[in-house]
């Protein structure tokens, strides 16, 4: 166990996928190497001291074609940059694509306002200025509305960096096509 502690990395490959693991179990990058490209495949999310891996995975992307795999890389995994627009000022953070938008907010000190946690009110809705976000788990707002870039942060995951303006309940009911 020495040996293994004097290490701070194991590489293991097995049928010529690179795996990179922190040896306390932080989350690290893990490829597979092709012979004609390498492709980002996931990264670590889990480690126990008996080697047991949980992965999160993505489709496979050419690692020279995604400017956000570099500028991104963190030893706790990759993730997506989220500006809020709040009526406190401009703040942003920093949050995995598997993470609700409203929690990596509140792992940042920043208090927004939030009720049901699971997408069936509206008091947590923000409107998206740009970038995707995964709005699928909510079931208060129509396609309407989603259209019109309406968000409920509590349900909704980030696809890609994004810019959203919280507080909008009211804006979003003035609109008169609440549900």
């Amino acid at each position: 166990m020495r040996l293994l502690e004097a290490f701070s990395l194991l590489c293991v490959v097995v049928l010529n996928i690179h795996l990179v693991v922190n040896v306390t179990g932080e989350r690290m990058l893990h490829h597979c190497t092709l012979p004609w490209q390498q492709f980002r495949v996931g990264y670590v999310t889990h480690c126990n001291r008996f080697r047991k891996y949980r992965m999160w995975s993505t489709s496979l992307v050419p690692l020279a074609n995604d400017r956000r795999y570099f500028r991104h890389l963190r030893p706790s995994g990759l993730f997506y940059s989220v500006k809020f627009v709040t009526p406190q000022g401009d703040v942003t953070v920093d949050c995995d694509p598997d993470e609700y938008i409203l929690e990596a907010a509140e792992k940042a000190g920043i208090d927004l306002p939030y009720s049901c946690r699971g997408g069936s009110c509206s008091t947590c809705a923000g409107k998206i200025v740009n970038g995707i976000v995964d709005n699928e788990e909510q079931s208060y707002l129509d396609n309407e509305q989603m259209s019109q870039g309406y968000c409920l942060l509590c349900t909704c995951y980030p696809r890609s960096d994004c810019t959203i303006v919280t507080h909008k309940e009211e804006e979003l009911h003035a609109s008169g096509s609440s549900t």
